[in-house]
């Protein structure tokens, strides 16, 4: 299932307040940026938002999971992105609230990347 120009756009408008928020289709899905970290995902029906030690105790307490796909016959489980609950996604201020979490996690392990030499 593909995901809904509808919830990119609902997720771009409701974490603008964190800065220059942008969707770009990736796989097939979306991932949502806030300048050039990546922060949340968009893939299938579910969103998910970055996940660390520092946030991950809401996430669970919330009863959410890490983002899962299947490759070939295996589970690969992806445990730095964590579905957003649904009365999480259906709260505008909440969401917020958990996006600037996630998005503080992101900023954590962000590594710029690295500049091609040119020949």
């Amino acid at each position: 299932m593909s995901v809904s120009r509808e919830l990119v756009e609902y997720l771009t408008d409701t974490l603008s307040p964190l800065g220059d928020i942008s969707a770009r289709r990736m796989f097939s899905g979306y991932g949502i940026k806030c300048g050039e970290v990546n922060f949340a995902l968009l893939l299938g029906s579910g969103a998910y938002l970055r996940v660390d030690d520092s946030n991950r105790a809401t996430f669970e307490a919330e009863g959410s999971e890490p983002f899962r796909y299947m490759k070939k016959d295996k589970e690969v489980t992806v445990g730095t992105y964590w579905e957003i609950p649904g009365d999480v996604l259906d709260d505008p201020d909440r969401l917020l609230d958990w996006g600037r979490a996630a998005l503080d996690a992101a900023r954590r392990s962000w590594k710029p990347k690295k500049k091609r030499k040119s020949r």
